[in-house]
């Protein structure tokens, strides 16, 4: 879950039409990567946008050796 202030001091503030919004993030060689995205409502100047960009299905977990619960 993601969430942000449409407002100018986050480089928006103008009304966000309803449509699909993507997200982007640079990996650590400066490429963009894509990292999720959802539909959104019509959001005016200076509201909350909350956006799920999805649960990750791919990670694999493994305990550190030394640890204990």
């Amino acid at each position: 879950m993601r969430e942000f202030t449409n407002s100018a001091a986050n480089h928006l503030g103008l009304p966000l039409p309803k449509g699909r919004l993507r997200v982007y993030r640079r990996d650590a060689e400066g490429q963009m990567e894509f990292t999720g995205e959802n539909v959104i409502d019509h959001t005016p100047r200076d509201e909350l946008v909350r956006l799920n960009t999805g649960n990750a299905f791919d990670l694999v977990g493994t305990q550190a050796h030394g640890l204990q619960d």
